[in-house]
């Protein structure tokens, strides 16, 4: 425990907590994370995270993320979540494999202003005003879904065919997506 900071250069397991740096703003390890986690601002972990982890701002692993994600802002794996992944904000991975809500975006990273398709595969679901993946199995559920595998026949109607109604959105609108 930090009053500051708490962390490792290699790996930690345990509890660990730590709260505001000037620095770092981090609480976490260089390596792997096995437990539990806090950070006032950011949890993270060089590797992989095993456990529950709570960041502030952000939580998140260079590697996997297995077991429970929280953030008022993002959670993210540079390759994997499985488990349950919430961010108020959003939850960003190559693939993902249980329930991720991503208050705005869900499986998306944002570079300067293009937002790119991040995840790859998709099982489970997927939570969040915009959720895209570019393999989906399982649901997507928000305002508007994407996944590239998404059959014919599920796939969503343009405006343009929603008959008589005034639409001043173009392109395909879906509330929910089955993959």
């Amino acid at each position: 425990m930090g009053g500051l900071v708490a962390g490792s250069g290699r790996d930690v397991s345990g509890i660990t907590i730590g709260g505001i740096t000037i620095g770092g703003n981090t609480t976490g390890a260089g390596g792997t994370l096995t437990g539990i986690g806090f950070g006032g601002v950011v949890i993270g972990a060089g590797e992989s995270i095993t456990g529950i982890v709570a960041g502030g701002l952000a939580a998140g692993a260079g590697g996997d993320l297995t077991g429970i994600g929280l953030s008022l802002g993002v959670v993210g794996a540079g390759d994997r979540i499985q488990g349950v992944a919430l961010g108020r904000l959003a939850v960003s991975s190559r693939e993902s494999e249980g329930v991720t809500f991503g208050g705005l975006v869900n499986g998306a990273s944002l570079d300067g202003f293009d937002l790119k398709v991040r995840n790859e595969y998709a099982r489970g679901i997927q939570i969040g005003l915009v959720n895209v993946t570019r393999r989906l199995k399982g649901l997507q559920l928000g305002l508007i879904n994407y996944a590239a595998n998404n059959p014919r026949y599920l796939r969503c109607k343009s405006s343009d065919d929603l008959g008589p109604m005034p639409s001043k959105t173009k392109g395909d609108i879906c509330s929910i997506a089955f993959g």
